[in-house]
């Protein structure tokens, strides 16, 4: 996506030659796997699969014993004394199983909220789609394009094509697939935007892209809770994270709210609920660096607050505290916020 005088373009997609390195055998028959159960995501609703999902999340509890130790050292991290150890592990299969839910309400969602009845097609589903709907549309009106944000919790998949659905066009980055395969075939990158609605660029340098949208009139998707190496230090969940400071810089620059929000399951995943908290803005009677680390820091504090409550929806195998990342970004932090 480009700016082009007072327009706004998508770029065409670059579509990848498929590589076939010393790995493409398992990469292709993923691929296949994926042929055979992705069409079912489409005609049947998730509810119709928990099971089976609750099934797997057990076996790769069993079957990844790096990605156990992660999970549950951040939850023993998080919650410390709160919770035993037999809730510990059952909290991480669940997660894994909200993980692999996530991915058939991704198909479906997308398939029903695209057809002719949209939001109207879902309405029994979601608890407080009108309020929140409501809310989150006079924001965006009032504002001219806000910053939405959510971590990797829930049904975090339906929100885009949910903010198509209620008129909010909304742009998101994100990381391309690791199956080359898969990528070309099923990859949002690769299919073409609905009219008005979502757009999503690759996440690799896409600042310009978010500024130029928020400069048109349209809202950005972020999802703000996972490590990265050029983030700030700040305080996630009781414990210092690196963390980006891409929402709270644009919030900062372009003066525009930043909204923290989710999906999450209930009534045993037949149901969903949607969270959106107050918006939180920038003071510009702050210094600039000083008040994105502000930003940033209450944007961890919110997605927490959402993490707690739902904890067997959240992605705890991601190693979120990884120690020498918060090592390096400390000094990153200290010169960010004293620095010249």
């Amino acid at each position: 996506m480009i700016a082009s005088g007072s327009r706004l373009t998508r770029q065409k997609p670059q579509v990848r030659r498929v590589e076939r390195g010393r790995h493409w055998r398992p990469r292709l028959l993923e691929y296949w796997v994926a042929c055979v159960i992705v069409p079912l995501f489409h005609y049947f609703r998730p509810q119709c699969f928990i099971g089976l999902f609750n099934i797997l999340g057990k076996c790769v509890y069993l079957l990844m014993p790096a990605r156990r130790k992660i999970a549950l050292e951040n939850l023993g991290r998080t919650f410390r004394n709160e919770k035993t150890e037999s809730e510990l592990r059952r909290i991480v299969k669940a997660s894994v199983s909200s993980l692999l839910l996530s991915t058939a309400e991704n198909v479906w969602f997308r398939h029903v909220l695209r057809g002719s009845a949209g939001i109207h097609s879902v309405n029994e589903m979601i608890e407080n789609v009108s309020p929140f709907s409501d809310q989150a549309r006079a924001i965006h009106e009032s504002t001219g394009g806000c910053i939405f944000v959510t971590p990797h919790l829930g049904c975090y998949t339906l929100l885009p094509y949910l903010f198509t659905a209620i008129g909010i066009p909304l742009t998101i980055p994100i990381q391309e697939l690791g199956n080359d395969y898969i990528q070309q075939r099923w990859c949002p990158l690769n299919a073409a935007p609905s009219t008005g609605g979502e757009i999503f660029v690759p996440k690799t340098n896409s600042l310009a892209h978010l500024r130029a949208s928020l400069r048109h009139g349209r809202s950005v998707g972020l999802m703000a809770d996972q490590r990265t190496m050029r983030g700030l230090a700040v305080e996630f969940m009781g414990c210092t994270a690196p963390t980006t400071p891409i929402p709270a810089m644009l919030g900062v620059s372009l003066n525009r709210p930043i909204l923290v929000g989710a999906c999450c399951r209930s009534s045993g995943g037949n149901r969903y609920r949607l969270i959106l908290h107050e918006p939180i803005w920038a003071d510009p009677n702050r210094e600039a660096k000083a008040e994105i680390v502000r930003l940033t820091q209450e944007v961890n504090r919110k997605m927490g607050v959402m993490i707690r409550d739902f904890p067997d929806q959240y992605l705890w195998l991601h190693n979120r505290w990884k120690a020498y990342r918060v090592q390096k970004n400390r000094a990153r932090h200290s010169s960010f916020t004293h620095g010249s």
